[in-house]
């Protein structure tokens, strides 16, 4: 580590007390130190076994580009390089940070999602909250060089925005700017998703919901010749489509990891994707901790979703849970479809777990707030 790593934590520590204080939760700058530890872990172990954090950190020179997709990562990772010295810990230290400002704003957005559904002017202590945003794998894969914590801090700035009382434009550019540098398509899927919801969301006025779809699918439309481009489709057609999954599928197999799902039926590529691996999948210490969170996320499944989609269908203003519903569905259901290693299937559930712990929570708020009076009824 060299001064440029000490900066960065310095200036992370600096960073958690300030959103503290402007947060009320010392909270934050626990979960500071606990994403700190989860980042010198990431960096040991990328030392260790082959990870992409080392080919983006020793990406020459000449690979500089301004693009979106790897080369923009490899751009910003090799110009902070060389401009400051840093060594391969000390970018770990700083791409930390960023994953852990999404880590913060996932905190916030449990709390208040909390208090409105449980229709709460205060807040109450909730261990689920505590139990997800201390999970392992939120931290670890958000803590290091990369793509994930960046594209992490996109989606996050982004249901941030949608997440307001009037919608935010400008978390909602800056959200979907920094996703699109990094993976075009997630961008494209959370305005596509934002749109679907504006359409299907009653409570929201109806010159914000024109305005925002207008603007929207206006971006999704420049955007389409470059997603092609980008995702090497010759043409947006079932059929292309159909065949860029295939080769997904087939790019995928490498590794001890790769799990054969081409010939799988649909639902069973989408729970593979959610809730694997399990225990009977895990061939190592890693993959046993994976499997127990796997396992926590089946759990909350089984308990709390059912009730968000009776949210959703009685609610009367759920723009915020339309939208993870749209964007974890159709999410879930294109990285399911394309992706059949599950140690990259660890990693790009990250982009959709916000969307699917928002539902969940909402499910168990509503059924909190429906125990609660017989809880603090009056002993007869």
């Amino acid at each position: 580590m060299t001064i440029v790593g000490v900066v960065c934590i310095v200036v992370g520590l600096m960073l958690s007390f300030t959103l503290a204080m402007g947060l009320r939760s010392i909270l934050c700058v626990v979960l500071f130190l606990y994403h700190l530890g989860a980042s010198f872990l990431y960096w040991r172990y990328s030392e260790l076994q082959p990870a992409d954090a080392m080919g983006y950190y020793n990406a020459p020179p000449e690979s500089f580009a301004l693009e979106p997709g790897s080369a923009f990562v490899q751009w910003l990772t090799a110009s902070i390089r060389v401009l400051t010295g840093a060594s391969f810990l000390d970018m770990f230290l700083l791409f930390h940070i960023a994953g852990y400002v999404g880590v913060v704003v996932l905190y916030e957005l449990c709390r208040r999602m909390l208090m409105r559904e449980a229709e709460q002017t205060d807040e109450q202590p909730s261990y689920l909250v505590y139990l997800i945003v201390f999970l392992p794998g939120v931290h670890v894969w958000t803590s290091g060089v990369g793509k994930d914590a960046l594209v992490f801090l996109g989606i996050l700035t982004f249901m941030w925005g949608v997440s307001r009382p009037q919608v935010a434009l400008g978390y909602l550019v800056a959200g979907l700017s920094l996703c699109f540098m990094i993976r075009p398509h997630i961008a494209t899927l959370l305005a596509g998703s934002c749109g679907v919801a504006l359409v299907l969301s009653s409570g929201v006025r109806l010159h914000w919901r024109l305005t925002i779809s207008l603007g929207l699918v206006g971006a999704i439309v420049l955007t389409v010749p470059y997603l092609k481009e980008f995702l090497k489709l010759e043409d947006l057609s079932s059929t292309g489509v159909m065949d860029y999954m295939g080769k997904r599928q087939g790019q995928t197999l490498d590794g001890g990891s790769g799990v054969e799902i081409s010939s799988y039926p649909f639902p069973l590529k989408f729970l593979t994707f959610l809730y694997r691996p399990l225990f009977f999948d895990a061939n190592g210490i890693l993959a046993l901790v994976v499997s127990v969170e796997n396992l926590i996320y089946l759990v909350i499944s089984l308990l709390y979703l059912p009730r968000a989609l009776g949210v959703l269908i009685n609610g009367e203003n759920t723009f915020f849970l339309r939208f993870n519903l749209v964007y974890w569905l159709l999410g879930a259901s294109i990285l399911a479809g394309s992706t059949s290693n599950l140690g990259l299937a660890i990693r790009q559930k990250m982009m959709v777990l916000p969307a699917f712990i928002m539902l969940a929570l909402a499910g168990y708020a509503k059924e909190r707030s429906r125990a609660q009076p017989a809880e603090l009824a009056p002993a007869q």
